[in-house]
């Protein structure tokens, strides 16, 4: 009897199998998909090689302009990658509001 009753309860336990559940993820829109843009930086080309700009009135080997454009290339790029980061964030709850709806 005992044997009949441990058959009973240890059969349906080998016997379940669990089934894995794959979630396929939907595909990102290709814009947000695009290699960022690495920021510009300050590099020796654009370094004042005159000796004048170098003494001690003149703190910085580059010019201002030069600065002045970087930063703001810069300030541009970085409000684009704002922008992208934005369009993933809302991409992304429209995906978790079509999953929990299903």
């Amino acid at each position: 009897m005992k044997l009949l009753i441990a058959l009973l309860v240890l059969v349906p336990l080998f016997g379940c199998e669990t089934i894995p559940i794959k979630y396929k993820f939907p595909t990102p829109p290709a814009q947000l998909m695009v290699e960022p843009v690495t920021l510009a930086v300050l590099d020796k080309a654009s370094v004042n090689t005159d000796l004048a700009a170098l003494k001690d009135e003149s703190p910085s080997a580059f010019q201002l302009s030069v600065i002045a454009k970087s930063v703001t290339d810069n300030y541009k790029t970085c409000n684009l990658y704002r922008e992208k980061i934005l369009s993933w964030q809302d991409w992304a709850a429209q995906q978790i509001k079509t999953g929990e709806s299903k």
